[in-house]
């Protein structure tokens, strides 16, 4: 179609043959028509012609007959007139504006006018637009400034990188600017007639040796750099604008048309020289070079000729291929180190082995092939066929293996140059990845890698705009743009391997470990699969890894992972295979693994050693099958075969069968004239007899069976006559096998009694001895019969055969009690009821926890207290309270009241116990601190003090009612005042007592003792022990005690004249005048002087006219066990360091560390000495608590901290009485 617009703004669509199609009239002057692809839903129309018209473009479908009316598009005010237009892209304009504006707007249907960016080029003025499709870029001009833009999205429009340059004014202003259309050179014209041509793209040609590559810098200069290591390493000139180039070890070649020049490198320079150029007869198709020849296809043909003259290759110097040029014609050729391989269009591949100059290998192929892709050593060949069907082929055994899916539109495969069984397929859009396993369980197999979230997507990878594949490195696609520059596209399938996770959170770490795995795992890089499953640590991952390597006969990365994981029998079954080389064998053990059966055989069968065929199905006990193999294989193994065999057929009840396999089994033909070993004829014999009893034959099975004198066979026998109900032959034959108890079993059911009484020394089954006794019992042969239920251990027949048949009540009893059988006691009971012996009868009824019966049956006959004693012994708390009802019934106080007492009806109790007065007052008072009850306690302590009957009690019960409530502080005071009482009226017996069975036990509660509370009990036992010290004879130490006493005289009011007179007598004896003088005087005194008689008066006269100046002995000095300062022995309190000191329980002195021992009964503390001494004297007796004491048992203590420590705590210091 041809658009025109007129002077007249008139717009004219014509056809080819010059026929008007359409017209439009404008109200403005048209300029720059042109036509554009209008957007419609999903389709695209070029039948839309637009024009520039001022400030908007007008826009017109001529096809669209539902809508003949042009469309204006106008602009922002701000934007003002319009200076050129593009179409560009997929429906969309590129609009400049003079005032230096470029805006993109969409055409589409649903958004048509709609401006998606816009960006400010020029600040002044804008010129002219311009846009190339093939490059997607824009230019404009303005300001004397061209800027080149990108504008393969125009989301980034104007983000993305722009280049401006800048011209000088004197070339004139610039007007015009257009691009050549492959974009390469950008022409822009001034209004004084300067043309300008910019190099915009270079032409995207390149090769590459491993990881260096040979590509265009500029029109004259190419460059090589090496991408290992991200280096140029050499970089040279060029004489002519090539279209192709190739690069090898140590050369360079580039060309144009059927000419290439080729270069020798220089990496050290970083340079090349050129070597010379050579023509060839066609257009050249494909150039690749090896360390010493170039390979050139051309016109159908394939040149293999050295790159330098070389003597001793004089004679492989340079061949065609194929020798006759119209024979076949060359599709595709490659060149590696060893050898030339090329395709032809009939279906051919030949490999042609450069060292020994001739062909090594021919394949034919059933159609013909486009092109061919081999690895860099030639030992894989992917081809793609004419149908665009693509295959790996391997040379060694051409054997080929389907390459699927597969891209038909794949321009492209390259090798990865780090992983020799990695490769991609490379279309317009994407890259594919897929690995090569050349040994698995299925024999070679190529798999298109897939997504690691996904079994079922493709890892595809988007190919950018503009980048042209060169080859591939660990997982990276090296592209060169349309720019010329280098680029790098990271496979979907690998970008989880170049991942830095050291900066990531530990969850997105984790993931992307994961993500790592699983790419490692689809890539068959199974040692750095396992590193990232040890840092994983997860079991599924791990199970994978060994299964995915087990897949691929990985044997030893397949080892490492069971054993990590700890099975055992993959790790068994496999390690063998790490020294086995035969594939068929390892594929066959994996197959056995995996429980594919028939495809471990198949692969046994065609492995060195076909054996394991037949080993497998016996392990199988596939018998049938392994007969057939043992035949095929090995007719040595068909008698084993034939006796597994015939074993599996007697199981499933096949008899006949089996007996025939039997007999099979034992002929010695297939052995050659070699014996069997004996356990196999020991096996078959015993198969023969079980079939044969099966088959009938019983007598013949039963004589085998006990000819065999096995018990294993009699036993198996004896189950088959059981099966068949022949019981008596079953019985015989367990018996013989040493199965007693069975065989006893069977005998009875058939009732031969006497076969078991033969064996029942044998027998152990209570079972069994019940049915022999019940026999026996029938014969009434009681004492067999109890025999043998005694055997059985059952007691109730023993207690019932003793009652009722032997009348041994005494021996029933004694089991009863024994077993503690509570059917044997009712029957005891029942025996004793009808005997009339009612205790015994109360006793096991409440035995056999009859209570109600042996309650009734103690009312009856008057028993109650047989069966309170037995209730107690059985603690039965619920029958207390019947017990309790029956003594108040009776009248029976004190025992209705121990009885309410024990199931807790205290108030009851302590009211039956307060009628029966003062006898029961101690029970009532350990009633009412058990039960702890404020109005119980109130009550009695009320009947205590007289108030319920007007007759105070006696104070001590106070105290033991305190004590027993555990109130110790009231105890303690009652204590006092009672022990106070006792000590005015001269009873200090009761005194002491009371007040050490206060300490007592306030010291096992650990609850201190108050200070006089001890020096009370000090005071009473210091003149309760005087008489002890005369045991002693120890005169000073009597005196000075009997003065500790008469210093607090006022406490023994009743023996004050007795107690002072004995003080003087003492002291004189001791040889304390000064001390006799001092109580003499204090005797004399009007309140005493009354009392004493006159032989006293004398005995104190004799005193003064012998002493008048009252001389005598200082007390001797003893250290403190404290802090060992001297002082008087009697003393108890340290002036030094102001402790209380413990005193000795013999002699009333304080202890000292060096003679130290323990009452083993109170645990006061005494002088080892004087203790043992006084032991000796009186008959045994602690001075304080009076229990007796062996000497034996006293010890004396070496290290008393312990204790000292403790007294320390336990003694409440308070103001002390005078010593």
């Amino acid at each position: 179609m041809l658009a025109l617009t007129s002077e007249d703004c008139t717009i004219t669509i014509s056809n080819v043959e010059g026929d008007t199609i359409n017209q439009k009239k404008l109200s403005e002057e048209v300029n720059e028509i042109r036509w554009g692809t209008l957007k419609q839903n999903d389709s695209s129309k070029d039948t839309t012609v637009t024009a520039k018209c001022g400030q908007w473009i007008w826009m017109f479908d001529y096809a669209d007959e539902s809508n003949l009316t042009p469309l204006d598009l106008s602009f922002q005010e701000y934007y003002r007139s319009i200076c050129s237009y593009r179409w560009f892209g997929d429906g969309y304009l590129m609009v400049g504006f003079y005032t230096g504006n470029v805006v993109i707007i969409s055409s589409h249907v649903d958004e048509i006018g709609r401006e998606v960016n816009m960006v400010k080029f020029h600040n002044d003025t804008l010129k002219a637009v311009t846009y190339n499709e093939h490059i997607k870029k824009g230019a404009s001009i303005g300001d004397n400034t061209i800027q080149v833009f990108d504008m393969h999205d125009i989301g980034l429009f104007g983000e993305q990188g722009h280049e401006k340059i800048e011209l000088e004014d004197e070339y004139g202003s610039l007007s015009r600017l257009e691009w050549t259309p492959d974009g390469q050179i950008l022409t822009v014209s001034s209004n004084n007639g300067t043309v300008y041509n910019f190099l915009t793209s270079i032409p995207v040609i390149h090769d590459n040796y491993d990881t260096k590559v040979l590509y265009l810098t500029s029109l004259s200069q190419v460059c090589i750099k090496d991408l290992q290591d991200e280096k140029v390493v050499a970089r040279f000139s060029i004489d002519v604008e090539p279209s192709f180039m190739a690069l090898g070890p140590q050369h360079a070649a580039v060309g144009l048309n059927n000419r290439i020049w080729y270069y020798r490198l220089k990496y050290k320079n970083g340079t090349a020289d050129l070597m010379g150029e050579k023509e060839y007869l066609g257009t050249i198709k494909d150039v690749q070079l090896n360390r010493q020849y170039a390979a050139v296809l051309s016109g159908g043909r394939v040149v293999l000729s050295l790159l330098q003259k070389n003597k001793d290759r004089e004679d492989k110097s340079e061949k065609f291929f194929p020798d006759d040029a119209e024979s076949e014609e060359v599709s595709s050729m490659a060149l590696t180190s060893d050898f030339l391989i090329y395709s032809t269009t009939r279906g051919t591949i030949y490999f042609f082995g450069i060292e020994d100059w001739q062909m090594v290998n021919i394949y034919r192929y059933e159609m013909g092939i486009v092109s061919v892709f081999p690895n860099s050593m030639g030992t894989r060949v992917i081809f793609v066929d004419e149908t665009h069907a693509a295959y790996l082929y391997n040379p060694v055994n051409d054997a080929i293996t389907s390459i699927k899916p597969f891209s038909g539109s794949a321009e492209k495969v390259m090798w990865d140059v780090s992983d020799p069984n990695c490769f991609i397929t490379s279309d317009k859009n994407k890259f594919n990845t897929y690995v090569y396993s050349p040994n698995t369980a299925r024999g070679p197999e190529v798999i298109a890698v897939k997504q690691v979230d996904s079994n079922q997507l493709l890892s595809t990878t988007d190919r950018p705009d503009g980048f042209t594949p060169i080859f591939m490195m660990n997982g990276r696609v090296i592209c060169q743009m349309t720019s010329g520059s280098i680029a790098q596209v990271t496979l979907i399938s690998h970008e989880a391997l170049s991942k830095d996770n050291r900066q990531s959170s530990v969850q997105s770490r984790s993931k992307n470990i994961y993500n790592r795995f699983s790419q490692l795992v689809r890539l068959n890089r199974f040692n750095e699969a396992w590193n990232a499953a040890l840092e994983l640590n997860n079991e599924s991952c791990l199970r994978e890894l060994a299964s995915t390597a087990l897949h691929n006969l990985d044997i030893e990365s397949a080892v490492r992972v069971y054993r990590y994981l700890g099975e055992a029998n993959y790790v068994m079954n496999l390690e063998p295979l790490l020294h086995v080389d035969e594939i068929n064998i390892i594929i066959g053990t994996i197959a056995v693994m995996n429980k594919s059966f028939s495809e471990a055989e198949s692969r046994f069968l065609q492995s060195s050693q076909k054996i394991r065929a037949l080993e497998m199905r016996r392990d199988l006990m596939d018998w049938k099958r392994a007969l057939e193999l043992a035949e095929q294989l090995d007719t040595r193994q068909i008698p084993i075969v034939s006796r597994e065999f015939a074993q599996q057929r007697e199981l499933h009840g096949e008899y006949e069968e089996a007996h025939a396999l039997y007999m099979k089994a034992m002929d010695e033909s297939y052995l050659n004239g070699k014996p069997f070993p004996a356990r196999h004829i020991a096996l078959c014999k015993e198969g023969t007899a079980r079939v044969t009893i099966r088959l009938g034959n019983l007598n013949e099975g039963l004589r085998m069976a006990l000819d065999s004198k096995s018990p294993k066979l009699c036993r198996e026998c004896a189950q088959v006559f059981e099966e068949l109900r022949q019981y008596q032959y079953a019985a015989q034959l367990y018996v013989k096998a040493g199965m007693y108890e069975k065989g006893a079993t069977l005998y009875i059911k058939v009732k031969k009694f006497n076969a078991v009484e033969a064996i029942l020394n044998k027998l152990e089954n209570p079972q069994l001895f019940i049915a022999y006794a019940k026999a026996k019992e029938s014969e009434r042969k009681y004492i067999e019969a109890e025999r043998a239920y005694e055997r059985a251990n059952d007691v109730l027949n023993v207690v019932r055969i003793n009652l009722d048949r032997l009348k041994k009540p005494s021996k029933a009893i004694e089991i009863v009690k024994r077993e503690q059988s509570v059917e044997g006691a009712l029957l005891i009971a029942n025996y004793c009821k009808d005997t009339k012996n009612f205790r015994l009868a109360i006793e096991f009824l409440a035995f056999a926890n009859q209570f109600d019966e042996a309650f009734n049956l103690a009312l009856k006959e008057d028993e109650m207290e047989t069966y309170a004693i037995v209730v107690t012994d059985k603690k039965q708390v619920k029958e207390y309270a019947r017990i309790a009802g029956y003594y108040e019934q009776k009248g029976d106080y004190g025992q209705a009241g121990d009885y309410f007492g024990k199931c807790k009806q205290y108030k009851k109790a302590l009211n039956l116990y307060i009628k029966c007065g003062e006898a029961k007052i101690d029970e009532a008072i350990e009633l009412v601190g058990i039960a702890k009850e404020d109005e119980l306690t109130h009550h009695l302590v009320d009947y205590l003090m007289g108030d319920l009957d007007n007759v105070p009690k006696n104070a001590k019960f106070i105290f033991r009612l305190y004590m027993a409530l555990e109130n110790y502080s009231a105890a303690i005071r009652t204590a006092l005042i009672i022990a106070t009482q006792e000590q005015q009226n001269g009873n200090y017996k009761p005194a002491h007592d009371i007040l050490f069975d206060t300490i007592r036990v306030l010291q096992s509660k650990s609850i201190h003792v108050p200070a006089d509370l001890a020096n009370s009990l000090m005071l009473v036992h210091s003149y309760t022990v005087i008489r002890d010290l005369g045991l002693l004879e120890e005169p000073e130490l009597t005196a000075r005690l009997i003065m500790r006493v008469a210093k607090n005289i006022s406490k023994f009011p009743n023996h004050a004249v007795p107690i002072l007179r004995t003080t003087i007598i003492m002291c004189y004896k001791a040889g304390l005048g000064k001390q006799a003088l001092e109580y003499a005087n204090m005797i004399l005194q009007p309140e005493y002087r009354s009392k004493i008689d006159n032989k006293l008066k004398q005995f104190i006269r004799g005193i003064y006219r012998k002493n008048p100046d009252g001389a005598g002995e200082d007390e001797k000095l003893s250290p403190c066990p404290y802090c060992n300062y001297q002082l008087a022995r009697t003393e108890l309190e340290c002036p030094s360091c102001k402790n209380e000191l413990p005193y000795c329980i013999v002699t009333g002195e304080h202890m000292t560390r060096d003679d130290w021992c323990m009452c083993p009964s109170c645990k006061f503390p005494a002088k080892y000495t004087k203790f043992s001494k006084l032991l000796k004297r009186n008959e045994n007796k602690c001075p304080m608590c009076r229990e007796t004491v062996k000497p034996s048992t006293v010890a004396k203590l070496n290290d008393v901290s312990l204790i000292l420590d403790s007294f320390e705590h336990r003694v409440q210091k308070k103001p002390q009485l005078n010593n």
